[in-house]
């Protein structure tokens, strides 16, 4: 059985989504040959029961790069014939659907609504398109799976017909603190750190606003892969509003580093702000969880999105996309260091068993196993009263 991954993502990178892709697949290539073709230039080294074709594309028009790449799995998919072809977008979906081999449609994120927020004028027509795209692979992928139950509602509500798995995202174990968790003392700074990109819905540029009012209260690290014009404006932002001293844009670190990094903070920083892409369609972020795995405090808006993995025993939140409510919050902890402290126990007794790449790539491979041939497969669509059939941790109907 050979299983085809295919996504439209640098793989390796330090972005979320190399991680995903390379920690879902640990089970698998222990029992099935899988093959990763997906953006980039270097190849990581093959090993029994894995190869990776990395596709370098120099295209620097977003929609055309997507357009070569798709034409390049065409081309791999006619090649080999896989048995399971797993896709990330209709960019890769599309010609499996095609040539009649059974998709596995993960969706973490639609680019119907995605594009529009990093390209404001991308025309109306492009828009239309993609989502065409998208509702053809979900009306016709033999099971699509979600990271969050945002994304499970708002696929249900455009009424996908392929029965929708809820498959969250995971976290590795990590290293054992080496001191105690401290908050910090009368006129310390509290220290925030961020992890991610700079995507506008991140709202991390937005949140330099409520930093800017108790620049002497906070330091804030942003560890980043992003680059090039976001990058800039964000530095640019640090300089109009003097916050030289107070926030530092850090390059992305390996997981010892990052690890020595959260447990040298106070507060993991996830300023989401209240948007399309964050309300309807928000996946699991793997900030949180790496926030939650270290029992950092989390400083978060009040938004579904975060309250998959942590609520007021374990965050402070705040109003959504008040910059009022985000400075009101930073100073209440500044001065009320006690809350930390709790925030910081209450999590660190909390169990986060469920949240482990192991059981994901365990249910990933089952869900593999029932896509093959002759295995027991679920209806193609949605019953007339609505209803869809479960696939493990499916919870449509």
């Amino acid at each position: 059985m050979t299983i085809l991954v295919a996504s439209f993502d640098e793989v390796p990178s330090f972005k979320g989504a190399s991680t995903h892709i390379l920690a879902g697949l640990r089970t698998a290539i222990r029992t099935r040959e899988v093959l990763l073709v997906t953006l980039g230039d270097t190849a990581l080294p093959a090993a029994p029961g894995f190869r990776h074709l990395p596709v370098p594309i120099r295209e620097r028009n977003l929609l055309r790069r997507a357009t070569a790449f798709r034409a390049a799995v065409r081309r791999i998919i006619r090649a080999e014939r896989p048995t399971v072809v797993h896709a990330r977008s209709p960019w890769e979906g599309l010609p499996a659907l095609e040539q009649g081999i059974p998709l596995l449609f993960e969706v973490n994120g639609l680019a119907s609504i995605e594009l529009p927020y990093r390209f404001r004028s991308i025309p109306a027509s492009v828009i239309e398109k993609l989502a065409a795209e998208e509702a053809r692979c979900l009306d016709h992928a033999r099971a699509v799976i979600v990271p969050s139950l945002l994304l499970r509602d708002l696929l249900i509500a455009r009424g996908c017909r392929a029965p929708i798995r809820w498959l969250p995202n995971g976290v590795d174990p990590v290293p054992v603190r080496a001191a105690p968790y401290r908050p910090p003392s009368p006129g310390e700074p509290l220290r925030l750190i961020y992890l991610g990109t700079l995507a506008p819905w991140q709202g991390i540029v937005w949140s330099l606003r409520a930093i800017r009012g108790i620049a002497d209260g906070v330091h804030l690290d942003i560890y980043t892969p992003t680059r090039g014009p976001l990058r800039a404006y964000l530095e640019r932002r640090i300089r109009r509003y003097g916050l030289g001293g107070t926030v530092r844009v850090r390059e992305p670190v390996g997981r010892a580093e990052l690890s020595a990094a959260l447990y040298g903070a106070h507060l993991g920083f996830a300023p989401f702000l209240k948007t399309e892409r964050n309300t309807d369609q928000g996946g699991f972020p793997l900030k949180l969880l790496d926030f939650r795995t270290h029992a950092l405090p989390i400083l978060a808006p009040d938004l579904r999105l975060v309250r998959q993995a942590a609520d007021e025993r374990t965050a402070a939140l705040y109003h959504p996309n008040s910059v009022r409510s985000l400075t009101a919050r930073l100073e209440e902890l500044a001065r009320r260091p006690e809350l930390l402290a709790a925030m910081h126990e209450r999590s660190a007794a909390d169990t986060a068993t469920s949240w482990s790449w192991e059981r994901y790539g365990e249910e990933l491979d089952d869900l593999y196993e029932g896509l093959s041939p002759g295995a027991a497969t679920a209806s193609d669509g949605a019953s007339e009263g609505g209803e869809y059939r479960r696939l493990g941790r499916d919870t449509a109907a």
